[in-house]
């Protein structure tokens, strides 16, 4: 392939990829196989550089309009979407559940440490018992 026209198709995936964050479908646009990008990250760092960062833009990008469709559906009043956005972003409306089950583990280990201990305890004590057992005989 020759070296402006293997640098266009490199542009033109790089560029749908920013768009879009998803190889296949930057390959697609750019007509060419996923095979051939992996290849060109091997034999170029610069590429593969330019691949993560234009990989991280797009998806920076989605995630822009994810907020802002979250965002559309709190101003016109989804009652689904505001649950969502405060149990994720405030702190009074998080669920409880890992709390909880944070809260339950420390019992359990702690129940778990006295049982332990107790059991330690009863073998001292049943070890003393047949000490001075023996040394009454």
């Amino acid at each position: 392939m020759k070296k402006d026209r293997k640098k266009k198709i490199q542009e033109t995936f790089l560029e749908a990829l920013e768009k879009t964050p998803i190889i296949e479908h930057a390959c697609d646009v750019a007509g060419i196989s996923r095979n051939s990008i992996y290849r060109w990250q091997k034999e170029s760092v610069r590429f593969k550089n330019k691949v993560e960062k234009a990989l991280f833009f797009g998806v920076d990008r989605v995630n822009d309009y994810a907020e802002n469709n979250l965002l559309n559906g709190i101003k016109n009043g989804d009652i689904g979407v505001t649950k969502y956005w405060l149990g994720h972003r405030h702190p009074s409306y998080r669920n409880n559940y890992f709390e909880k089950i944070r809260s339950d583990r420390k019992k359990l280990e702690q129940e778990k440490n006295k049982l332990e201990i107790e059991r330690a305890r009863n073998k001292i004590l049943e070890w003393q018992a047949g000490w001075f057992k023996e040394d009454k005989n």
